[in-house]
């Protein structure tokens, strides 16, 4: 952490740096010491209130030392060991390592867990910094909803192996922002405990401006972020044979091509529109030359985790220019970027009309792809790829009316991809969610959808009538106005300690059910037998707006 400005009056340093301060919307050289901070990085949170207080700037206040180590040279990042994932039962630690199982602490490098901290050696890994809606959306959501009716039978056995599979691929997504920044698995770790990867990107940024001898002062942006409304549909319905064409790394490459920078930032008469700010213009700098290191690793590695990572590192980094807390703020830089980026946007609009488009993406039928891609070939800087050719693609309608934005479903070769939560099977019963492939396909053959949904529920297993979600404690500790849902939730967080609460249930006329008990809004709970709960399911989805809508196209 640095002082920009007079001594300060904690225990400091004076350093030979130039302060890059703010003024306005921009940032500019300051005649100002720079001062290191030597106190305790656990005070800099209460220093930072109480020097801003007094006038003073500083810099990197958000960054954790141990990331400066690595940063610095002081420290090399050392990748590869073994993942085990340790899950506790009965107050015993259970582990796995590969096919190996045991019971303590594992013989391995990285040690991940969720829920009670193993006093283990190695680089440990708390889950939930890392997957935030909880542990099995996580594994449903990345490995297949059929988790999901493990997570129903709650089988010791099946949760550790559920644990292992999250703790394979964060440790790999951890190696994978190390080898891009440089910085230890462990100090990434430092950063999730009270940030998020933008943090990480910044004192990237950071550390270049160092070694061009500057210091960057930490702000706050000055209004929020106006929404910038690209998503757009042509008209709800099933079109067949639809090309899919994306900008790899969008918002990166306009900041590559334009040099788009916080340190060079000045309003100008010829430079990019930053929305409703004017015209700006950028003349590259530390940031934009990450950003470019960073573009040309991803366009070249044919390594998913580290492609995933850099994307992350990217757009994390872009989006904290507009964030809410402390930061390297440019509110034109991002206005930049993303004004651009409508432009184009809209350009492709009016050239080709595509069926649908959102941000970086367009889906045109398949005979127009080859002048979509010749049109992203003119703009120079630019990577339009042609995704692939989806049999079936189908837009829903909203409820008022028109294309309901972001709710897409796209299928072909077998695979489905659903978009949106008006479409996501998120919020009907397991057994219509694992067939919501064949929903879909009722769909675009002409067929109704809602009783496709019905006939599923008639012969599904009782265990399958449920509708799975999860919720926070502290979430629904908050909740005033409780939905069925939530009476369901607070009455199993009644019976578990778990976090999130892992809820099974299914509303009903005046109660909700959940295995296999009648809940009513005071918690009294009657018996509930199977053939209730599946005239309650049939009922439920005959009523559920995202099938009602699917029949509508």
């Amino acid at each position: 952490m640095f002082v920009i400005g007079a001594r300060p009056p904690i225990r400091a340093e004076r350093v030979d740096l130039i302060p890059l301060v703010r003024r306005g919307l921009t940032y500019v050289e300051s005649s100002d010491a720079v001062w290191r901070v030597c106190e305790p990085a656990e005070r800099w949170e209460q220093l930072r209130a109480k020097l801003v207080a007094k006038g003073y700037r500083v810099s990197q206040s958000y960054i954790p030392p141990s990331v400066r180590r690595y940063l610095h040279g002081e420290r090399k990042v050392e990748l590869g060991g073994g993942v085990a994932a340790v899950y506790v039962k009965d107050g015993v630690f259970k582990w796995r390592l590969g096919d190996e199982y045991g019971v303590g602490c594992p013989p391995a490098k990285y040690v991940a867990y969720w829920g009670q901290r193993p006093n283990c050696n190695g680089v440990v890994i708390d889950l939930k910094k890392i997957y935030k809606r909880g542990f099995w959306s996580a594994v449903a959501e990345r490995f297949g909803d059929q988790w999901l009716l493990k997570a129903l039978r709650g089988e010791p056995d099946d949760v550790l192996n559920a644990l292992y599979l999250l703790a394979v691929e964060a440790a790999r997504f951890l190696e994978a922002l190390a080898l891009a920044t440089g910085v230890g698995v462990d100090a990434v770790l430092d950063v999730f405990e009270n940030n998020s990867v933008a943090a990480l990107a910044e004192a990237v940024f950071h550390r270049e401006a160092e070694r061009r001898g500057y210091v960057i002062e930490d702000s706050r942006r000055h209004f929020d972020m106006p929404y910038f409304d690209m998503a757009r549909g042509r008209a709800p319905g099933v079109y067949k044979r639809v090309a899919e064409l994306d900008f790899k790394s969008l918002f990166p490459s306009l900041v590559v091509k334009h040099g788009v920078d916080p340190t060079t930032a000045r309003p100008c008469s010829n430079g990019l529109r930053a929305g409703g700010l004017g015209r700006y213009c950028f003349d590259g700098g530390p940031v934009a030359d990450v950003i470019h290191k960073w573009l040309d690793q991803r366009l070249s590695t044919g390594d998913k985790a580290v492609s995933d990572a850099l994307k992350w590192l990217m757009n994390a980094g872009i989006g904290a220019w507009g964030k809410a807390g402390w930061g390297m703020i440019c509110e034109p830089c991002l206005l930049a970027v993303r004004t651009e980026a409508a432009r184009l946007f809209d350009e492709a609009w009016r050239l080709f009309s595509p069926i649908y488009g959102d941000t970086d993406s367009i889906y045109v039928e398949e005979d127009k792809a080859g002048g979509v891609l010749s049109w992203g070939a003119s703009l120079g800087g630019l990577r339009l790829e042609l995704r692939g050719v989806w049999d079936v693609f189908i837009l829903a309608p909203a409820r008022r009316g028109g294309v309901a934005e972001k709710n897409y479903v796209k299928a072909g070769g077998g695979g489905l991809e659903v978009k949106g939560g008006l479409l996501r099977p998120h919020d009907v019963p397991l057994a219509v969610r694992l067939r919501y492939g064949d929903v879909i396909r009722v769909v675009a053959e002409g067929g109704d959808p809602v009783e496709a949904a019905v006939g599923i529920l008639q012969n599904a297993p009782p265990e399958q009538l449920f509708i799975y979600r999860a919720v926070w404690r502290e979430r629904l500790a908050e909740i005033n106005k409780p939905s069925l849902f939530h009476t369901a939730a607070r009455y199993v967080a009644e019976r578990c300690s778990c976090d999130p609460v892992d809820v099974f249930y299914l509303p009903g006329d005046g109660v909700v059910y959940t295995p296999w008990v009648a809940v009513d809004k005071r918690l009294r709970a009657r018996p509930a037998d199977v053939e209730e709960v599946r005239r309650a399911a049939a009922e439920y989805v005959r009523r559920l707006w995202k099938l009602r809508a699917l029949r509508l196209i």
